[in-house]
Protein backbone atom coordinates (compact mmCIF):
# COMPACT_ATOMS: atom_id res chain seq x y z
CA UNK A 1 0.00 0.00 0.00
CA UNK A 2 1.35 3.45 -0.89
CA UNK A 3 2.30 6.02 1.81
CA UNK A 4 -0.63 8.21 0.69
CA UNK A 5 -3.08 5.37 1.17
CA UNK A 6 -1.57 4.54 4.55
CA UNK A 7 -2.04 8.11 5.71
CA UNK A 8 -5.57 8.22 4.37
CA UNK A 9 -6.44 4.95 6.12
CA UNK A 10 -5.07 6.15 9.46
CA UNK A 11 -6.92 9.42 9.11
CA UNK A 12 -10.19 7.61 8.41
CA UNK A 13 -9.73 5.33 11.43
CA UNK A 14 -9.08 8.34 13.65
CA UNK A 15 -12.22 10.04 12.35
CA UNK A 16 -14.28 6.94 13.07
CA UNK A 17 -12.98 6.93 16.66
CA UNK A 18 -13.75 10.65 17.00
CA UNK A 19 -17.27 10.14 15.65
CA UNK A 20 -17.90 7.32 18.13
CA UNK A 21 -16.69 9.50 20.99
CA UNK A 22 -18.93 12.34 19.79
CA UNK A 23 -21.97 10.06 19.79
CA UNK A 24 -21.25 8.72 23.28
CA UNK A 25 -20.72 12.17 24.75
CA UNK A 26 -24.12 13.29 23.47
CA UNK A 27 -25.85 10.61 25.53
CA UNK A 28 -27.67 11.98 28.61
CA UNK A 29 -25.88 11.73 31.97
CA UNK A 30 -22.48 10.66 30.69
CA UNK A 31 -20.50 9.17 33.62
CA UNK A 32 -17.43 11.16 34.74
CA UNK A 33 -15.13 8.22 34.02
CA UNK A 34 -16.25 8.18 30.38
CA UNK A 35 -15.54 11.92 30.06
CA UNK A 36 -12.13 11.38 31.67
CA UNK A 37 -11.36 8.56 29.23
CA UNK A 38 -12.38 10.78 26.31
CA UNK A 39 -10.07 13.57 27.54
CA UNK A 40 -7.19 11.09 27.78
CA UNK A 41 -7.88 10.04 24.19
CA UNK A 42 -7.82 13.68 23.07
CA UNK A 43 -4.61 14.37 24.97
CA UNK A 44 -2.91 11.28 23.51
CA UNK A 45 -2.37 12.97 20.14
CA UNK A 46 -2.93 16.35 18.55
CA UNK A 47 -4.53 14.56 15.59
CA UNK A 48 -7.16 13.15 17.95
CA UNK A 49 -8.13 16.65 19.10
CA UNK A 50 -8.28 17.90 15.54
CA UNK A 51 -10.41 14.94 14.42
CA UNK A 52 -12.90 15.45 17.25
CA UNK A 53 -13.15 19.20 16.58
CA UNK A 54 -13.74 18.54 12.88
CA UNK A 55 -16.42 15.93 13.59
CA UNK A 56 -18.25 18.32 15.90
CA UNK A 57 -18.07 21.17 13.39
CA UNK A 58 -19.15 19.03 10.46
CA UNK A 59 -22.10 17.64 12.40
CA UNK A 60 -23.87 20.94 11.81
CA UNK A 61 -23.69 20.21 8.08
CA UNK A 62 -25.38 16.86 8.58
CA UNK A 63 -28.16 17.95 10.94
CA UNK A 64 -30.73 17.64 8.19
CA UNK A 65 -30.06 13.88 8.00
CA UNK A 66 -32.62 11.64 9.79
CA UNK A 67 -30.38 10.80 12.73
CA UNK A 68 -32.62 11.77 15.64
CA UNK A 69 -32.70 8.19 17.02
CA UNK A 70 -28.97 8.49 17.78
CA UNK A 71 -29.67 11.12 20.40
CA UNK A 72 -32.45 9.09 21.98
CA UNK A 73 -30.81 5.70 21.95
CA UNK A 74 -28.46 4.21 24.48
CA UNK A 75 -24.85 3.78 23.42
CA UNK A 76 -22.30 1.98 25.58
CA UNK A 77 -18.66 0.94 25.21
CA UNK A 78 -19.23 -2.75 25.89
CA UNK A 79 -21.86 -3.28 23.22
CA UNK A 80 -24.11 -1.19 21.02
CA UNK A 81 -27.83 -1.27 21.58
CA UNK A 82 -29.15 -3.23 18.60
CA UNK A 83 -32.06 -0.86 18.09
CA UNK A 84 -29.87 2.18 17.45
CA UNK A 85 -26.82 0.49 15.92
CA UNK A 86 -27.88 1.18 12.28
CA UNK A 87 -28.41 4.85 13.07
CA UNK A 88 -25.05 5.13 14.82
CA UNK A 89 -23.30 3.55 11.85
CA UNK A 90 -25.14 5.92 9.52
CA UNK A 91 -24.06 8.91 11.63
CA UNK A 92 -20.43 7.84 11.57
CA UNK A 93 -20.60 7.18 7.82
CA UNK A 94 -22.06 10.62 7.07
CA UNK A 95 -19.46 12.37 9.22
CA UNK A 96 -16.52 10.38 7.83
CA UNK A 97 -17.56 11.04 4.23
CA UNK A 98 -17.89 14.77 4.92
CA UNK A 99 -14.56 14.86 6.71
CA UNK A 100 -12.78 12.87 4.02
CA UNK A 101 -13.78 15.48 1.44
CA UNK A 102 -12.62 18.27 3.74
CA UNK A 103 -9.29 16.51 4.40
CA UNK A 104 -8.59 15.96 0.71
CA UNK A 105 -9.22 19.65 0.03
CA UNK A 106 -6.85 20.55 2.88
CA UNK A 107 -4.22 18.13 1.57
CA UNK A 108 -4.37 19.80 -1.81
CA UNK A 109 -2.92 22.92 -0.15
CA UNK A 110 -5.91 25.30 -0.25
CA UNK A 111 -5.10 28.47 1.68
CA UNK A 112 -6.83 31.66 2.71
CA UNK A 113 -5.96 34.51 0.37
CA UNK A 114 -4.38 37.75 1.47
CA UNK A 115 -7.08 40.32 2.20
CA UNK A 116 -9.67 37.69 3.10
CA UNK A 117 -12.28 38.28 5.80
CA UNK A 118 -13.42 35.13 7.59
CA UNK A 119 -16.27 34.73 10.07
CA UNK A 120 -17.59 31.62 11.77
CA UNK A 121 -21.14 30.96 12.92
CA UNK A 122 -22.23 30.42 16.52
CA UNK A 123 -21.25 26.91 17.61
CA UNK A 124 -19.02 26.17 14.61
CA UNK A 125 -15.22 25.98 14.80
CA UNK A 126 -13.18 26.25 11.61
CA UNK A 127 -9.60 25.50 10.62
CA UNK A 128 -7.84 27.68 8.04
CA UNK A 129 -4.34 28.04 6.58
CA UNK A 130 -3.02 31.57 6.10
CA UNK A 131 -1.01 32.62 3.00
CA UNK A 132 2.33 31.90 4.74
CA UNK A 133 1.31 28.42 5.92
CA UNK A 134 0.32 29.47 9.45
CA UNK A 135 -2.48 27.26 10.79
CA UNK A 136 -5.39 28.86 12.65
CA UNK A 137 -8.33 27.28 14.45
CA UNK A 138 -11.23 29.71 14.77
CA UNK A 139 -13.84 29.33 17.50
CA UNK A 140 -17.55 29.91 17.13
CA UNK A 141 -18.76 33.46 16.33
CA UNK A 142 -15.21 34.59 15.52
CA UNK A 143 -14.20 37.15 12.90
CA UNK A 144 -10.72 37.50 11.39
CA UNK A 145 -9.20 39.46 8.49
CA UNK A 146 -5.83 38.91 6.77
CA UNK A 147 -3.44 41.67 5.70
CA UNK A 148 0.08 40.56 4.69
CA UNK A 149 2.94 42.69 3.38
CA UNK A 150 6.58 41.93 2.60
CA UNK A 151 7.59 43.39 6.00
CA UNK A 152 5.02 41.84 8.31
CA UNK A 153 2.14 39.40 8.55
CA UNK A 154 -0.91 40.95 10.18
CA UNK A 155 -4.32 39.51 11.01
CA UNK A 156 -7.11 41.31 12.84
CA UNK A 157 -9.07 39.25 15.35
CA UNK A 158 -12.09 41.48 15.69
CA UNK A 159 -14.03 39.17 18.01
CA UNK A 160 -14.02 35.63 19.39
CA UNK A 161 -11.23 33.13 19.96
CA UNK A 162 -8.47 31.61 17.84
CA UNK A 163 -5.50 29.31 18.22
CA UNK A 164 -2.49 30.20 16.04
CA UNK A 165 0.34 27.87 15.03
CA UNK A 166 2.66 30.38 13.41
CA UNK A 167 5.14 29.46 10.71
CA UNK A 168 8.55 30.91 11.52
CA UNK A 169 9.82 33.67 9.23
CA UNK A 170 12.69 35.56 10.92
CA UNK A 171 12.56 39.25 10.10
CA UNK A 172 8.87 39.11 9.20
CA UNK A 173 6.90 39.19 12.47
CA UNK A 174 3.41 37.77 12.81
CA UNK A 175 1.01 40.23 14.46
CA UNK A 176 -2.54 39.72 15.69
CA UNK A 177 -4.41 42.98 16.19
CA UNK A 178 -7.39 42.92 18.57
CA UNK A 179 -9.68 45.74 19.77
CA UNK A 180 -7.68 45.85 23.03
CA UNK A 181 -4.11 45.44 21.80
CA UNK A 182 -1.74 43.53 19.54
CA UNK A 183 0.18 40.29 19.94
CA UNK A 184 3.50 39.86 18.10
CA UNK A 185 5.31 36.57 17.42
CA UNK A 186 7.69 34.99 14.93
CA UNK A 187 7.32 31.22 15.19
CA UNK A 188 5.13 30.08 18.04
CA UNK A 189 1.74 28.69 19.06
CA UNK A 190 -0.67 30.72 21.14
CA UNK A 191 -4.35 31.22 21.94
CA UNK A 192 -6.25 34.53 21.94
CA UNK A 193 -9.72 35.23 23.31
CA UNK A 194 -11.14 38.73 23.03
CA UNK A 195 -14.52 39.96 24.22
CA UNK A 196 -16.03 42.98 25.98
CA UNK A 197 -12.74 44.87 26.46
CA UNK A 198 -11.02 41.77 27.85
CA UNK A 199 -8.05 40.17 26.13
CA UNK A 200 -6.67 36.74 27.12
CA UNK A 201 -3.46 35.42 25.59
CA UNK A 202 -1.94 32.02 26.43
CA UNK A 203 1.24 30.59 24.91
CA UNK A 204 1.68 26.90 24.09
CA UNK A 205 5.06 27.15 22.36
CA UNK A 206 7.63 29.89 21.86
CA UNK A 207 7.04 33.45 23.07
CA UNK A 208 4.90 36.50 22.30
CA UNK A 209 4.92 40.21 23.11
CA UNK A 210 1.58 41.90 23.88
CA UNK A 211 1.13 45.65 23.59
CA UNK A 212 -2.07 47.16 24.90
CA UNK A 213 -3.82 49.84 22.88
CA UNK A 214 -6.67 50.18 20.42
CA UNK A 215 -5.94 49.94 16.66
CA UNK A 216 -4.66 53.20 15.23
CA UNK A 217 -3.46 54.47 18.62
CA UNK A 218 0.24 55.28 19.07
CA UNK A 219 1.64 52.43 21.18
CA UNK A 220 5.19 53.75 21.45
CA UNK A 221 4.60 55.44 24.81
CA UNK A 222 2.40 55.05 27.88
CA UNK A 223 1.34 51.55 26.91
CA UNK A 224 1.79 48.27 28.67
CA UNK A 225 3.90 45.60 26.98
CA UNK A 226 3.93 42.08 28.42
CA UNK A 227 6.13 39.21 27.23
CA UNK A 228 4.91 35.65 27.66
CA UNK A 229 6.69 32.31 27.37
CA UNK A 230 5.23 28.84 26.84
CA UNK A 231 2.93 27.87 29.71
CA UNK A 232 2.04 31.47 30.59
CA UNK A 233 -1.17 33.46 30.23
CA UNK A 234 -1.94 37.17 30.50
CA UNK A 235 -5.36 38.73 31.06
CA UNK A 236 -6.01 42.36 30.19
CA UNK A 237 -9.28 43.87 31.40
CA UNK A 238 -10.33 47.44 30.67
CA UNK A 239 -8.58 49.90 33.03
CA UNK A 240 -7.13 47.06 35.13
CA UNK A 241 -3.51 46.05 35.66
CA UNK A 242 -2.57 43.04 33.48
CA UNK A 243 -2.58 39.72 35.34
CA UNK A 244 -0.12 37.01 34.32
CA UNK A 245 -0.13 33.42 35.53
CA UNK A 246 1.02 29.90 34.72
CA UNK A 247 -1.50 27.92 32.69
CA UNK A 248 -1.86 24.46 31.22
CA UNK A 249 -2.04 25.06 27.43
CA UNK A 250 -4.29 22.00 27.06
CA UNK A 251 -6.86 23.64 29.33
CA UNK A 252 -6.78 26.87 27.36
CA UNK A 253 -7.21 25.13 23.99
CA UNK A 254 -9.79 22.57 25.13
CA UNK A 255 -12.42 24.55 23.22
CA UNK A 256 -10.95 23.21 19.97
CA UNK A 257 -12.34 19.78 20.95
CA UNK A 258 -15.75 21.06 22.04
CA UNK A 259 -15.00 21.56 25.74
CA UNK A 260 -14.96 24.99 27.37
CA UNK A 261 -12.77 25.06 30.49
CA UNK A 262 -12.58 27.97 32.92
CA UNK A 263 -10.39 28.50 35.97
CA UNK A 264 -11.42 31.26 38.39
CA UNK A 265 -12.87 33.52 35.69
CA UNK A 266 -15.51 36.24 36.17
CA UNK A 267 -18.93 34.98 35.16
CA UNK A 268 -19.35 37.77 32.61
CA UNK A 269 -16.23 36.54 30.80
CA UNK A 270 -17.49 32.95 30.95
CA UNK A 271 -20.86 33.94 29.52
CA UNK A 272 -19.21 35.85 26.69
CA UNK A 273 -17.30 32.69 25.72
CA UNK A 274 -20.31 30.39 26.12
CA UNK A 275 -22.45 32.65 23.93
CA UNK A 276 -20.25 31.76 20.97
CA UNK A 277 -21.50 28.17 21.24
CA UNK A 278 -25.03 28.64 22.53
CA UNK A 279 -28.13 28.91 20.31
CA UNK A 280 -29.74 30.68 23.27
CA UNK A 281 -28.37 34.14 23.97
CA UNK A 282 -27.33 34.57 27.63
CA UNK A 283 -27.46 38.03 29.19
CA UNK A 284 -26.40 39.21 32.65
CA UNK A 285 -28.45 41.71 34.63
CA UNK A 286 -26.83 43.14 37.72
CA UNK A 287 -23.12 43.92 38.08
CA UNK A 288 -22.65 41.60 41.04
CA UNK A 289 -23.58 38.58 38.90
CA UNK A 290 -20.90 39.29 36.32
CA UNK A 291 -18.22 39.50 39.02
CA UNK A 292 -18.89 36.03 40.43
CA UNK A 293 -15.88 33.72 39.94
CA UNK A 294 -16.42 30.47 38.07
CA UNK A 295 -14.30 27.35 37.71
CA UNK A 296 -15.64 24.44 35.71
CA UNK A 297 -16.09 22.64 32.40
CA UNK A 298 -18.92 23.18 29.92
CA UNK A 299 -19.55 20.93 26.93
CA UNK A 300 -20.38 23.18 23.96
CA UNK A 301 -23.42 21.05 23.11
CA UNK A 302 -24.77 21.09 26.66
CA UNK A 303 -25.16 24.77 27.50
CA UNK A 304 -28.80 24.32 28.55
CA UNK A 305 -27.78 21.74 31.16
CA UNK A 306 -25.16 24.15 32.49
CA UNK A 307 -27.76 26.92 32.80
CA UNK A 308 -30.08 24.63 34.75
CA UNK A 309 -27.28 23.78 37.20
CA UNK A 310 -25.95 27.33 37.59
CA UNK A 311 -28.40 28.45 40.36
CA UNK A 312 -27.13 25.54 42.46
CA UNK A 313 -23.67 27.09 42.41
CA UNK A 314 -24.40 30.82 42.67
CA UNK A 315 -27.15 32.96 44.30
CA UNK A 316 -28.70 33.74 40.94
CA UNK A 317 -31.73 32.77 38.92
CA UNK A 318 -32.04 31.95 35.24
CA UNK A 319 -35.07 33.53 33.62
CA UNK A 320 -36.28 32.74 30.10
CA UNK A 321 -36.87 36.07 28.39
CA UNK A 322 -38.10 34.64 25.08
CA UNK A 323 -37.54 31.60 22.88
CA UNK A 324 -33.87 32.38 22.22
CA UNK A 325 -32.74 34.51 25.17
CA UNK A 326 -32.24 33.95 28.92
CA UNK A 327 -31.34 36.36 31.71
CA UNK A 328 -28.99 35.73 34.63
CA UNK A 329 -29.89 37.98 37.56
CA UNK A 330 -29.46 38.08 41.36
CA UNK A 331 -31.82 35.81 43.25
CA UNK A 332 -34.55 37.69 45.09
Amino acid sequence: MSPIKNKSSLHTERLEEAAEWWLRLREPNVPPDVIAEWMLWCDAATDNKEAFASIQSLWHKAQSAPLEPVRRGRIRFGGWNQRILPYAIAAVAVLVVLMSVSWLEHSAGSRTENGAAIATQVGANREIVLPDGTHVTLGGATALTVSYTTERRTVSLNSGEAFFEVRSEPGRPFIVQTPSGRVAAVGTAFNIRTDDHTLRVAVSHGAVAITIGAPGVDTSEDNTTVRLLAGQQAVFRHNDVPVTSAIDPQVVTAWTTGTLKFIDEPLDSVVAAVNRYSPTRIEIRGGSVGNLRYTGTIMSGRVEEWLVALPNVFPIEVVSQDSDRVILRPRD
